[in-house]
């Protein structure tokens, strides 16, 4: 809990061209990817990235989820969004509409 990722472009990713990585900081200095932003609002999150940061911060403990085929775990978590007004707002609009 409380635990700060960092959010980075994954421009390589084969299944979104959009796909946004969420980053765990190791002790190393290396990030590790630990989950990708929903593909509803990659394409907004990408935009924001460009001008802007996304940190998510860990709120919960971690939950199996059915949503994807392959399984996977949702985290709950809490969005700080830094950047222009209108990219945060977009980024509000598109999170109030998720399920």
């Amino acid at each position: 809990l409380g635990e700060i990722l960092s959010c980075e472009v994954e421009p390589g990713n084969i299944f979104d061209p959009y796909a946004v990585a969420i980053k765990r900081s190791c002790n190393y200095g290396d990030n590790n990817t630990v989950g990708h932003v929903l593909r509803k609002i990659s394409v907004v999150c990408c935009l924001v990235l460009k001008r802007g940061t996304i940190n998510y911060t860990v709120t919960g403990a971690r939950n199996h989820t059915t949503d994807l085929i392959q399984g996977g775990l949702e985290v709950p978590c809490t969005l700080t969004v830094t950047g222009m007004k209108q990219d945060i707002e977009k980024v509000k609009q598109l999170l109030e509409r998720a399920p």
